[in-house]
């Protein structure tokens, strides 16, 4: 071993001692004084999400006794579909949660127990994420997606800001990936699951590429089947801008995190599970656009063992053949592949494609929901609406996404 390595060694070692450290104080009261901003933000959490969840109970409360005692059912009343009760009762069952969490974390700001807020708004931002989804199927695009959004932005800014140890943290787990990553590109493991739990490590620049690399070679794979079997030559891309079908980008993340640790195992185990996954994924994903935007992209009504024309039986064979070659064969080739970007790029690199890929993600979405309201008779009305009917109309829509139908009708927005 050089001294080099060995230096390198050294500094990561004490590095992790360092964390450890840090770690081990998990919710203790702070000493350091709340700023006058964070006291504010957590006396509106409190009364906001406490005020927001005992208006929600209470309307709960009013919609149970109307229906015992009154005999009124208020969704029939609203003249609104089973799916469309089922999406909103959803909808209110996770802003109650959040609601409740928000006032839980105003209290823990006020308390001054900031790694436990820190903690708490990190698990908040999976129900935000969610809230923002469903809004996004109940609602559309607007200004309560907005403030998903503008929520979702805060409760990120608060988990790392909150508290200082949390961010020292951070600051040091990122010196030691790069310390690490240095190390194993010298040994030739970079992007290896050094535990020996998983073939490949679950970090953040690796799942990115996953879903870069499957989503360009999905859309090549079916753009090539496709037409043997159709007879046609379509445009089948899912995004606005670039060669992508992120259906297949999930799909393969989806069955990377779940078959990691089971990469060299039975293949009739790999198949069976990427068949489900995959199946799973792609009823999720139809079930999501139609009741969103009203978008029908594939439709299997008529195949044998079809599930609500979502997904069926031969669909799950492909995944689950998919699945086995992806997990056995070019998974490896995939991290070999980005292994090429010298390990002092990767992350310039990485936050550069990302920052490509999230505008193209809601540019994409913005769009479905322009083309869901034109198709609807709503003129646009606004500099976004009026945008995208200039640059991206309902001709170009049609053609750029050719596999899609749009019919509003079909969708359970307000």
């Amino acid at each position: 071993m050089t001294e080099s390595n060995q230096n390198t060694e050294q500094e990561i070692a004490n590095m992790r001692k360092d964390i450890n450290a840090l770690q081990a104080d998990d919710d203790t009261v702070s000493p350091e004084k709340l700023p006058l901003i964070a006291k504010i933000y957590g006396i509106l959490s409190i009364i906001l999400g406490g005020g927001t969840a005992v208006m929600l109970v209470l309307a709960i409360m009013a919609v149970i006794a109307l229906n015992i005692f009154a005999d009124v059912n208020l969704f029939e009343s609203w003249d609104v579909s089973t799916q469309a009760a089922v999406l909103n009762c959803v909808n209110i069952a996770v802003a109650l949660i959040l609601a409740c969490l928000y006032t839980i974390l105003g209290i823990r700001i006020l308390m001054r127990k900031r790694r436990g807020a820190a903690r708490l708004a990190y698990v908040m931002g999976g129900f935000a994420i969610a809230a923002l989804l469903l809004d996004l199927m109940t609602k559309g695009i607007g200004y309560q997606v907005a403030y998903d959004l503008i929520s979702l932005i805060i409760l990120i800014f608060i988990e790392s800001w909150l508290d200082p140890s949390l961010r020292q943290e951070r600051q040091l787990q990122r010196k030691l990936s790069a310390l690490e990553d240095r190390a194993a590109d010298e040994a030739g493991t970079l992007g290896r699951d050094t535990t020996g739990e998983g073939y490949i490590s679950l970090n953040f620049f690796n799942i990115f590429w996953i879903f870069v690399i499957c989503s360009i070679l999905g859309l090549l794979i079916e753009s090539t089947v496709c037409p043997f079997l159709n007879g046609r030559i379509e445009n089948r891309t899912g995004m606005l801008w670039g060669p992508f079908s992120p259906i297949y980008g999930v799909g393969a993340l989806l069955m990377t995190i779940a078959l990691n640790r089971f990469w060299n195992k039975n293949p009739l185990l790999i198949f069976s599970v990427s068949a489900v996954i995959g199946g799973a994924f792609e009823f999720a994903a139809s079930w999501f656009f139609q009741f969103a935007f009203g978008i029908v992209a594939w439709d299997y009504s008529g195949e044998f063992m079809n599930f609500d024309g979502r997904t069926d039986l031969f669909h799950m064979i492909c995944w689950g053949i998919l699945g086995l070659v992806w997990i056995r064969f070019l998974l490896p080739r995939m991290l070999k592949l980005v292994n090429r970007i010298p390990w002092n790029w990767r992350y310039g690199v990485t936050a550069v494609c990302t920052t490509f890929m999230i505008v193209n993600a809601v540019m994409t979405m913005l769009s479905f929901d322009c083309w869901y309201l034109r198709v609807g008779g709503v003129a646009p009305d606004t500099p976004v609406a009026e945008f995208f009917d200039e640059h991206y109309d309902d001709e170009f829509m049609a053609e750029h996404f050719a596999t899609m139908s749009i019919d509003p009708s079909r969708a359970t927005r307000d």
